[in-house]
């Protein structure tokens, strides 16, 4: 879950009797990160005729960056030659498909025949498509595609919202970083001034508690919004994010009488 780590021991103690192990993860670090340029850059390094990468694999990053270097006639060679190899990887080829026609629906993964193995190489196809990612994704790997996911504004804003509590637990996300990602949930006046209201979803609740404790002007309704909010944390096994992301709240409430009952 220390991608970022394992990145740099491998460039400082890279065994060549395991080199392929350490390339395959680099291609899939630099496609986790969204630096295409790096992947591109360092597939091109990559020996073919003494690899044991699967060739495939290989072809089909060779197909990706060859479109993104806009050299699409080429990009449709390599791609003819995976078919003529009986690739099975209809997934792949879906999205190659809208990547060229700038289509950005939805696509269900588990519709298509995938590679497990290819799935950071996946998410990089559909954010430059601009698609929707998945829960699927999250599932396979939230060490490293949490972060892709959090970043993709075209995906469900719950499925974000989730992705950012697994990385904020992983400690590779703020809780700055997840307190904005709150704010951006998109509430009516009616809703937040509705004491009742419940969407049904865990990580809505969570940013329309957030929400209202923040809108709060008088210390004393803010404390009593805070209150509801760390109560629906902790039930849900959330106190010690909802602590941390709200500490700025009650920085600038001053102690006072009437909120003595509040002190505990």
């Amino acid at each position: 879950g220390q991608s970022d780590k394992a990145f740099q021991l491998i460039n400082l103690y890279e065994n060549e009797n395991n080199l392929n192990f350490y390339n395959l993860f680099k291609l899939n670090y630099y496609f986790s990160k969204y630096e295409l340029l790096e992947a591109c850059d360092f597939n091109n390094t990559i020996e073919r005729k003494e690899t044991d990468i699967n060739q495939n694999f290989l072809l089909k990053v060779d197909i990706f960056c060859t479109f993104i270097k806009d050299e699409v006639e080429e990009a449709n060679f390599l791609n003819s030659l995976l078919l003529d190899a009986n690739d099975k990887d209809t997934y792949f080829q879906e999205l190659y498909s809208k990547l060229q026609n700038s289509d950005k629906n939805p696509i269900n993964i588990e519709s298509y025949n995938y590679s497990a193995d290819s799935m950071t190489l996946y998410s990089a196809m559909i954010r430059v498509s601009d698609i929707p990612l998945s829960e699927i994704f999250l599932n396979h790997d939230a060490s490293n595609l949490s972060l892709p996911i959090i970043l993709s504004k075209s995906s469900d804003i719950a499925l974000r919202l989730k992705a950012a509590h697994e990385a904020y637990n992983k400690k590779i996300f703020s809780s700055e970083s997840l307190a904005a990602l709150y704010q951006t949930v998109d509430f009516s006046y009616e809703e937040l001034s509705n004491s009742n209201s419940s969407f049904n979803n865990l990580e809505i609740d969570m940013a329309y508690l957030f929400q209202k404790a923040n809108i709060q002007l008088l210390p004393i309704t803010r404390l009593e919004s805070l209150i509801d909010f760390w109560t629906y944390a902790e039930k849900n096994q959330l106190n010690l994010l909802a602590y941390d992301i709200s500490r700025n709240l009650i920085d600038n409430i001053a102690p006072s009488i009437e909120l003595y009952e509040y002190g505990i």
